[in-house]
């Protein structure tokens, strides 16, 4: 391999190291992260509520490293209340009315103020106007929830409560964004330093010189 050419071979290569790093942007949210925000943070089965009710579920608004990051990207979210038929991939919301469900949020300070959600989370559908309610409430607050139905037997499904982001739909598209962008940077990561490899090696090496005849 000739000199220029491997001095070119070596450009290449560290502008495909500087692509890698234009790329990679390690404060962009991952798929992981994604699951992480849209799971529910509560699934209580409906047939619970029938008769005496559920038992009083606690639970925390996330606060780890994890949700603080996740916050840095999305903002702080509404939590949406409401009942999701089963199974999970039928992304229906049943009507809380037609099924007779009283939901009471309870925090340290006392009952956390609600409205009626102006929309179903993305998603899922919803085929009544009274679907659900939301909420909000700081990262680390201790949260009872206490839901019941005078309604028996109750359908197939559970009350959730989720995380109900703004624009849902673009973070998404822009997670699957920042995925694609990081593959991408890998590869270009990997040709890159292999073409340095390559072309500083051929650089480095030289052709053997010719031993001398002796003369006669």
């Amino acid at each position: 391999m000739k000199r220029p050419f491997s001095i070119a071979v070596i450009v290449v290569g560290f502008l495909l190291l500087s692509a890698a790093a234009f790329l990679f942007f390690p404060g962009r949210l991952n798929s992981d992260d994604e699951m992480t925000a849209v799971c529910p943070l509560v699934r209580i089965p409906l047939d619970q509520l029938a008769n005496a009710g559920s038992p009083a579920v606690i639970v925390t608004v996330p606060n780890n490293s994890q949700w603080a990051h996740i916050r840095r990207q999305w903002g702080d979210p509404s939590y949406f209340v409401g009942a999701a038929k089963y199974p999970d991939t039928a992304r229906e919301i049943l009507c809380l009315d037609r099924l007779g469900v009283a939901v009471e949020v309870r925090a340290e300070t006392g009952i956390v103020p609600s409205k009626v959600a102006q929309g179903p989370p993305y998603g899922y559908s919803a085929l009544c106007p009274d679907f659900g309610f939301e909420f909000r409430a700081p990262p680390g607050t201790d949260l009872t929830i206490r839901a019941s139905s005078l309604r028996h037997p109750m359908p197939a499904g559970d009350l959730i409560v989720l995380c109900n982001w703004e624009n849902l739909k673009d973070k998404i598209v822009g997670v699957m964004l920042a995925e694609d962008l990081r593959r991408m940077a890998e590869y270009c990561l990997g040709i890159g330093l292999a073409m340095i490899l390559a072309g500083g090696f051929a650089f480095m090496r030289r052709a053997p010189r010719k031993m001398d005849t002796p003369q006669p």
